[in-house]
């Protein structure tokens, strides 16, 4: 992957500047190329916001993003980036919906984040922009509950389904589908169906066959 190198020194200069960066690691040190501190720590690593944009087209969309959010904030977010053309909101558990007439939404849906796939309803296509961070990989977890689950993609890049290493073994019998593809895992085999790739910005929803909790985890296998 790409490698950004940033100089830090006592300026600031470039106090206002910012930058649209797409890059797979960072790495800080200092002027002499060192990585760690006076006191022999690592340099603490930066976050840069990103900008996420996906259209949105009339109809349901399943959707789901990378941009580390949630609670009344990501909702607010959301929200505003649909603006007015949005109908209906749908999580697994509640809904929201769109009043024209009020300029607001109301419904038992108040909360979004990066965990779980919305399902929207769009009165015409629109292309949504989020900024914000990245979803932190290494701190996702997400507990799947026996049968049906709605759940997010939140990597910033297209992975093939049998390269994702969801943190435990799939059983046979177990689906993930899109909005109109699917795919059933075969034990020995893997995924098989028309859905072949996991997209940013879409959501899917998986069913745990195994009757118990699992947790999921995104990571690409060696």
């Amino acid at each position: 992957g790409s490698i950004l190198k940033i100089r830090l020194t006592k300026k600031d200069t470039a106090e206002n500047e910012t930058a649209t960066v797409s890059l797979k690691n960072i790495i800080l040190s200092d002027i002499k190329g060192n990585n760690k501190d006076s006191e022999g720590d690592k340099i603490k690593k930066i976050e840069l916001k990103t900008v996420s944009t996906k259209t949105l087209s009339a109809g349901w969309n399943w959707f789901s993003t990378y941009i580390n959010m949630s609670g009344a904030e990501g909702f607010e977010m959301l929200t505003q980036a649909l603006g007015d053309n949005a109908l209906v909101i749908k999580s697994q558990m509640g809904f929201g919906r769109y009043y024209d007439e009020y300029d607001m939404w109301s419904g038992s849906l108040t909360t979004v984040d990066n965990d779980n796939m919305y399902k929207i309803n769009m009165k015409n296509e629109h292309t949504i922009t989020m900024q914000g961070f990245l979803t932190d990989i290494l701190d996702f977890n997400l507990t799947l509950q026996s049968g049906w689950n709605w759940i997010s993609y939140p990597l910033n890049e297209e992975l093939n389904l049998n390269d994702i290493d969801f943190g435990f073994t799939p059983k046979q019998g177990d689906y993930i589908k899109s909005r109109d593809q699917f795919a059933k895992y075969y034990e020995g085999y893997g995924w098989s169906g028309s859905l072949e790739v996991l997209k940013p910005g879409e959501g899917y929803i998986y069913n745990n066959t195994d009757g118990e909790e699992k947790v999921l985890k995104y990571s690409k296998k060696n």
